[in-house]
């Protein structure tokens, strides 16, 4: 794992991770689902450390595992779990 000074720019942290994962976006997501996987609030997106290839990330002791999932053409989610997810199957549904 990797942690950032809070002093950091997520801007600055883009700059130091692999070309997949330079968005600024993608380390907004990752950092905002990792919160919300253990329920806490945005004031502490400081204290998530993000591994390297933003596949996990940890806060209070607590390990989230992160995927990125294409929805559709230009629609991302991140799904984060407190357990590693081998496979995810997306189903699109029609509602009438």
């Amino acid at each position: 794992m990797t942690h950032y000074p809070p002093e950091f720019k997520a801007s600055t942290i883009a700059k130091m991770l692999p070309p997949q994962s330079r968005s600024v976006r993608a380390l907004a997501k990752e950092i905002e689902a990792t919160l919300k996987t253990v329920g806490a609030g945005l004031r502490r997106a400081a204290e998530v450390r993000l591994s390297p290839l933003l596949m996990s990330a940890a806060i209070d002791g607590v390990t989230v595992h992160t995927c990125r999932l294409a929805l559709a053409d230009g629609c991302v989610a991140t799904l984060a779990t407190r357990a590693p997810v081998g496979r995810v199957r997306l189903e699109e549904r029609i509602l009438a």
